[in-house]
């Protein structure tokens, strides 16, 4: 299935093969992690829209521009490094050779043309561009990861501290139940002692009010409940 490059100010050819596509990083870095940063000789550059601007530039300089690009013939992928790539100079070496090295066949032991290194230089920046991508997001699923395994810590940790704090609890609750129970007893008796000891004020009072209005009437005056006797 191939994938689009738009540009609205030139005419594309409507599919065109991505050579860059006949290297996989997964073969030249198994373990993503041991891509190199990106770019090799600046300031290391994470920003992903800033990499696919700069994997389509890549592409476009190898391929030629296009509408839509399409997965390349093997054959075409290695007619392109034989002519872009040539042996080196015995001795010679730069940061460049190391890289080519690093990433084996075909590369290793060979140095871009001098005619044609931007083509070749293109191809080299975007296998490592693709290599570099496949590492951040191997970055990213991993912080993930670790994002997510704190979480279920965290969370477990919470379950195990909320297990510990109700049998530890529950078990103190139930060894003061019985001086629990005294306790809302004596507030209860504490509550009714009050009540009734108002209860036998107002009775008092009203007695009081009443033993004078018998002697007004001249008739013998009421008693006092003998529950007023607390």
């Amino acid at each position: 299935m191939g994938y689009a490059l738009a540009r609205d100010d030139v005419e594309a050819p409507a599919i065109l093969p991505d050579l860059t596509l006949g290297f996989d990083p997964a073969d030249i870095w198994p373990d993503p992690m041991d891509c190199p940063p990106y770019p090799r000789f600046a300031k290391t550059v994470t920003d992903r829209a800033t990499l696919l601007e700069r994997l389509t530039g890549a592409v476009v300089t190898v391929s030629g521009f296009a509408s839509e690009y399409s997965k390349p013939d093997p054959d075409a992928v290695s007619v392109f490094v034989a002519d872009h790539f040539g042996p080196r100079i015995a001795r010679f070496s730069d940061p460049t050779c190391e890289f080519l090295d690093r990433m084996g066949e075909p590369f290793a032991g060979k140095y871009p043309d001098p005619n044609k290194s931007h083509r070749a230089m293109a191809l080299i920046e975007a296998i490592h561009l693709r290599g570099w991508l496949r590492k951040l997001e191997t970055l990213d699923a991993k912080a993930k990861d670790e994002e997510r395994a704190k979480a279920e810590r965290r969370a477990r940790a919470r379950l195990d501290e909320w297990e510990k704090e109700v049998a530890e609890l529950t078990a103190a609750i139930a060894d003061r139940a019985e001086a629990e129970a005294r306790h809302r007893q004596r507030v209860a008796d504490e509550r009714a002692a009050k009540a009734n000891s108002g209860a036998r004020h107002t009775l008092e009072r009203h007695h009081r009010a009443a033993v004078e209005a018998a002697q007004v009437l001249g008739i013998d005056p009421p008693e006092l409940p003998k529950e007023c006797d607390g």
